[in-house]
C-alpha cells in the first residue's frame, strides 16, 4: 500500500515547469476522494502524501484502490493519469509528465 506519490512535470526540453497544481484522488469509491494536492516547485517536482489503505481483495469494498493524478493550470486539467495502487511499495513513482510549455 502506498502513502505517497512523487514525480516531475517537464516541458518538451526536459526543463521543470513550476507552479502547476497536482492533485491525487481515490476514484475507486462511489464518490471521488481527494487525497492530497500540491503545487510543483521551481524544478517541476511534486510529492503528495496520503493515508494508507488496507485492502482485502476478498472483501467487498476493500479491493485495491484506483488512483487518479491530475495536473492542472487553475481549474483546467492538462494531464490525467489513472492507475491502480501498488500493493508492494510505500511510494508511487510517477514517470516524468511531459507537457508543452505553451
Amino acid at each position: 500500500m502506498t502513502t505517497s506519490a512523487v514525480g516531475l512535470v517537464v516541458d518538451e526540453h526536459d526543463a521543470g515547469i513550476a507552479g502547476l497544481n497536482v492533485i491525487i484522488e481515490d476514484v475507486s469509491q462511489q464518490f471521488d476522494v481527494l487525497l492530497d494536492s500540491q503545487v510543483t516547485d521551481a524544478d517541476g517536482k511534486f510529492t503528495l502524501h496520503y493515508v494508507g489503505y488496507k485492502f482485502a481483495p476478498a472483501t467487498p469494498g476493500r479491493q485495491i484502490r484506483k488512483l487518479r493524478l491530475r495536473v492542472r493550470v487553475g481549474q483546467h486539467v492538462v494531464k490525467e493519469i489513472v492507475q491502480e495502487e501498488l500493493t508492494t511499495d510505500d511510494q508511487l513513482t510517477v514517470p516524468n509528465i511531459r507537457l508543452t510549455r505553451e
